[in-house]
């Protein structure tokens, strides 16, 4: 497998410049890297209709949330919502880090964005983030009026670790849907990029060696290393998706992958799983690139083309809606 040719490029960039990698820094050292890699792209922020961050408020804490709605339309109408999670693996990211892809999907489908800055290891452990994502899909489920949204038309989604985070919160809501406490529309849809859905880090790809590539088998064992305290909770569904016994009430889902990422066969395994299960599963498989492409834009031009689909499943998933039978 070759990178694109853009891919080649930054990742020549990486290794001439010597650029650090994450398993050799402490957490700190890390956040701050990736901010300053941030504010180095200096990536203009793609226009929208407006943003506004708000505090959400759950037992015990706030969490932070921004809230996209897209040009031309009214403040009153209720639109499409994507809830979105940060990537990260569990220790890096904010609402900064991904506000230009929030931004983007906003304008590529049309929809309102509500993206929630969860908590981080390892000063908030597994599964501090998990508990996060799931109350805070609940309560935006609940109030989704409240927040222009309309709660028959939500999709849950993320990147890498936030990718993981949605799909357990779903499974959440499946789980509480099959003990008759239903209490919201079914979820439209799942929106998982290269998600980061088995914690024992032990398929074949996790092999996957390119020179420059940012994220590798050492990379995810440190975020592993920090997310999780102990080496049993490798194979709690919650941290782990991939092994979960029941994915049959999944709403529709979306997986994208990449060729040059170390998840790559746990995105193509959690696809079939769903499938198998009867979830109707849209696969998009980009082979040059490499991890959190989606997120670099800025960088790899190849990665519009992939937004750009991106952006048209989703709307696809929003389109979609069907009423799911209760249990």
């Amino acid at each position: 497998m070759k990178p694109n040719e853009d891919v080649a490029a930054f990742l020549k960039y990486r290794l001439e410049n010597r650029l650090p990698d994450y398993h050799r820094m402490t957490p700190a050292e890390a956040r701050q890297v990736l901010t300053q890699a941030r504010l180095a792209a200096k990536l203009p922020p793609p226009t929208v209709g407006s943003t506004h961050d708000m505090k959400l408020e759950l037992p015990g804490r706030t969490l932070s949330l921004r809230h996209y709605r897209p040009e031309r339309v009214p403040q009153e109408q209720q639109l499409p919502a994507l809830v979105f999670f940060h990537g990260g693996g569990w220790v890096l990211g904010d609402l900064d880090t991904h506000d230009v892809l929030c931004r983007q999907l906003v304008r590529g489908a049309g929809c309102s964005v509500l993206s929630v800055d969860y908590r981080l290891a390892p000063e908030h452990p597994f599964p501090a983030a998990v508990n996060d994502a799931c109350e805070a899909t609940a309560h935006l489920r609940a109030n989704a009026r409240a927040w222009g949204v309309d709660p028959a038309c939500i999709v849950l989604g993320g990147d890498s670790a936030g990718a993981a985070l949605a799909t357990v919160a779903a499974l959440s809501i499946c789980h509480a849907a099959s003990d008759r406490k239903l209490d919201a529309p079914a979820l439209a849809g799942q929106l998982l990029m290269y998600p980061c859905v088995d914690l024992t880090l032990s398929s074949r790809s996790q092999s996957i060696q390119w020179p420059g590539l940012s994220v590798t088998h050492d990379t995810l064992k440190w975020f592993r290393g920090h997310y999780l305290s102990a080496a049993e909770q490798q194979a709690d569904w919650r941290a782990s998706p991939l092994l979960s016994p029941d994915l049959q009430r999944l709403p529709p889902t979306c997986i994208v992958t990449a060729g040059l990422d170390p998840l790559v066969d746990d995105g193509f395994a959690y696809a079939r799983q769903l499938g198998e299960a009867g979830v109707n599963v849209a696969h998009r498989h980009f082979p040059g690139q490499i991890h959190g492409f989606l997120t670099m834009s800025g960088v790899l031009p190849s990665a519009l083309a992939a937004l750009d689909a991106v952006s048209a499943e989703l709307r696809i998933l929003f389109s979609s809606v069907v009423d799911t039978p209760d249990a």
